[in-house]
């Protein structure tokens, strides 16, 4: 079967960014940019009850903020900062909960999560993500254990 536009549904969390990637869908040259709009747009709100073949999920607050980046972070390498969870500091995950939208509350995590009928793809910082969610947490691993999951600079790399 050969899939369309008409296939693909992007889902974010924030009606802003929502917005945003339309402009920038509909501004892309060519054939593109007159397919894009044919493309299903949404926050996890206006998708729930409808699928799509394929799902881009953008996760757009998945970064550490404030105090838990200022007195957490531990430099992994040039372009990755990792913040650590430790027994210390059993309200961090409560911090966290506040900063990564619906990855932090279970049922809209589902509800993103069950869109796609035949492939999904999810954009944001894994760690900062699974530190908030155990949910999260858990898709990660799996993904990871599957190999399914790719981290920034391969994605970069890659020609998907």
């Amino acid at each position: 079967r050969c899939f369309t536009a008409r296939d693909v549904a992007i889902i974010t969390p924030y009606k802003a960014q929502q917005q945003y990637i339309e402009r920038k869908l509909n501004n892309l040259p060519g054939t593109l940019g007159k397919n894009a709009s044919a493309t299903a747009v949404g926050t996890v709100f206006s998708m729930q009850g409808s699928e799509r073949h394929f799902v881009l999920l953008s996760f757009v607050r998945s970064v550490a903020e404030g105090w838990a980046l200022q007195n957490l972070a531990m430099q992994g390498s040039e372009t990755e900062i990792r913040v650590a969870v430790t027994a210390n500091n059993p309200a961090l995950r409560q911090t966290f909960e506040s900063h990564i939208g619906i990855a932090a509350k279970a049922t809209l995590l589902n509800v993103a999560l069950t869109r796609a009928k035949s492939g999904l793809v999810i954009v944001g910082n894994r760690t900062v993500l699974s530190e908030g969610s155990e949910d999260f947490f858990q898709l990660a691993s799996d993904l990871d254990d599957r190999g399914n999951l790719v981290g920034a600079a391969q994605f970069r790399a890659s020609r998907f």
